[in-house]
């Protein structure tokens, strides 16, 4: 059981890409110093809609650098908490696994597909200027990544997506049209977040970064850390429930805090640090 394992009394979850480390891009030397002083009090778990791939790619130097964090303090939560990786001494051994086809049904997986790629029609026809490459449909076994302009996007592509999504709400007018058309299907079970900074997370109802949270005991003090905490952003539910202002905060003794990049993520985990050190 997951919940055995021993994390201590504090638990922090980050986010990866736009909170630990720029879109798609590694991890600094400098967000990994101050994760491993962190680590020192709670134990830390990477919390991502990434696959598992991704974020050994872009997180590798925090536990890989001698002298680096101990990797029996840190816990990788791929594709949003429902996989979850734990250090072995000799590399990651997945603990927890769920999948969205056993969840939902395959027909209703397949209609989702086929929708997506509908849509994903339609707006390469309609916004010719899009920077595309391929691989719209990312299959990350608990969840499906649908990204307008495909996996494969360079950096220069990314930027250019999130000026055209900025000014014309592409993401969020193909999420509300994929609602309806799996509504008008009778397929309610679905939720439908915007994924980083080009895509959208489709995954079953529940299966937000909160399903992280199953993974420590209720009475543990959790932290969040994510930069996409507003709307339909995929850090909003679990910033939410473990908000210690307003009234959605579900989970006593939770905190969460939005950020806008690894430069502020840096600061709020110094304070985090300083908070736990106080609580001793």
């Amino acid at each position: 059981n997951i919940k055995n394992q021993k994390w201590g009394s504090s638990v922090a979850f980050f986010d990866m890409d736009g909170t630990l480390t720029p879109h798609r891009k590694k991890i600094t030397s400098y967000v990994c110093k101050e994760l491993e002083k962190l680590s020192e009090h709670a134990h830390i778990a990477i919390v991502t809609g990434s696959p598992i791939g991704y974020l050994l790619e872009q997180c590798d130097a925090l536990w890989a650098n001698p002298g680096g964090l101990d990797a029996t303090r840190l816990t990788l939560m791929p594709c949003n908490g429902t996989q979850v990786y734990s250090w072995t001494g000799a590399g990651w051994e997945c603990v927890h696994d769920k999948n969205i086809k056993e969840e939902i049904g395959h027909e209703n997986y397949r209609s989702i597909v086929v929708d997506a790629l509908g849509l994903q029609e339609s707006i390469l026809r309609e916004r010719p200027e899009l920077p595309i490459t391929g691989n719209f449909l990312s299959y990350r076994g608990s969840l499906l990544n649908w990204c307008m302009i495909g996996r494969d996007a360079s950096h220069e592509d990314r930027a250019s997506f999130v000026e055209l999504d900025e000014k014309y709400k592409i993401r969020e007018n193909l999420r509300s049209l994929l609602k309806q058309k799996l509504n008008d299907a009778g397929i309610k079970n679905v939720t439908l977040a915007l994924g980083g900074s080009t895509s959208i997370d489709i995954y079953p109802s529940g299966w937000s970064k909160i399903y992280a949270l199953k993974h420590c005991s209720f009475e543990t003090k959790k932290w969040f850390v994510g930069d996409k905490c507003d709307g339909n952003g995929n850090d909003s539910a679990i910033y939410r429930v473990l908000a210690t202002d307003g009234i959605e905060c579900v989970i006593p003794g939770g905190s969460s805090y939005k950020t806008v990049g690894p430069t502020q993520t840096i600061g709020i985990i110094q304070e985090i640090t300083k908070r736990i050190q106080e609580m001793k």
